[in-house]
């Protein structure tokens, strides 16, 4: 199982989102655990990878496409605006653990 954890990124957002999922995923590789963060734009995901220490880093333009290189039950953790009620509902049937940044407090 992979923990996929994606971050709406670019030009004009910035690489707030990136750096606050990086912190994540570091914590979750301390405890050797399969991490790869997933960006909406490749420089940030070669940003995280370079300067903020995360191993496996994908620009995967949105996060709708985070199921084509995860697996069934595979677990998501995203911070982005994108999807809609109808993506998360999906989301929550392919993933073991969804899990929105700022949203889910109750779950961790």
């Amino acid at each position: 199982m992979v923990i996929y954890l994606y971050a709406k990124t670019g030009h004009n957002l910035g690489l707030e989102a990136v750096r606050r999922i990086s912190v994540i995923a570091n914590k979750l590789q301390e405890q050797n655990l399969d991490v790869t963060v997933a960006t909406s734009d490749y420089r940030a995901s070669t940003y995280a990878n370079r300067y903020l220490g995360v191993h496996k880093a994908v620009g995967i333009d949105i996060l709708t496409n985070l199921p084509n290189i995860a697996h069934r039950g595979d677990i998501i953790i995203f911070e982005s605006d994108e999807p809609s009620e109808m993506t998360k509902e999906y989301m929550q049937k392919f993933a073991s653990i969804l899990y929105e940044v700022g949203a889910n407090k109750d779950i961790l």
